[in-house]
């Protein structure tokens, strides 16, 4: 992820998140919009709010900004992986690949994943909650089990972005 640098020219801080999250939620829009322009392009037949979101990358703007503040936390930025390179090993299932995953030195420190939801509340909300609560469970009994000795617990991070089109 590209660094994300505010208009005073520094790094994203925790004081100053409220125009970093305007940016991200930019992204998101901008991203969105640009994938239904590609879909309606193209020879897929993916239509409507759908198409909007098969591209994927439309949450990149988070996973930077989060990358960016750990990075200014302290965190080296090479510790900080994403989708296939942040893929963790599970408990009730082989493998997940998260969105961010923190491994510095060896150690598992945090696992994050980014969604979002713009329509079909009814259907898609229980949904990503059975899906947050799912992938917790999963990465925290593969920690009870020593999956990841000899790190501390991590964190489990869920960023969900709730959008009315």
């Amino acid at each position: 992820m590209a660094e994300q640098i505010d208009e005073e020219g520094g790094s994203p801080s925790l004081d100053n998140l409220p125009p970093e999250i305007a940016r991200a939620v930019q992204f998101y829009w901008e991203t969105r919009s640009g994938q239904a322009e590609e879909q309606r392009a193209s020879s897929n037949t993916a239509r409507g709010r759908r198409a909007e979101v098969l591209g994927g990358g439309q949450m990149d703007g988070f996973a930077g900004l989060v990358e960016d503040l750990l990075v200014a936390e302290g965190v080296p930025r090479e510790s900080v992986k994403h989708d296939y390179q942040a893929t963790l090993p599970g408990f009730f299932r082989h493998e997940k690949e998260w969105d961010t995953a923190v491994v510095c030195d060896g150690k598992l420190l945090a696992a994050v994943e980014y969604k979002s939801q713009g329509s079909s509340f009814g259907n898609n909300l229980n949904n990503r909650a059975e899906e947050a609560i799912g992938s917790n469970t999963d990465l925290l009994e593969a920690y009870e089990e020593g999956v990841f000795a000899p790190s501390p617990q991590p964190f489990v991070g869920y960023l969900m972005l709730m959008a009315t089109v």
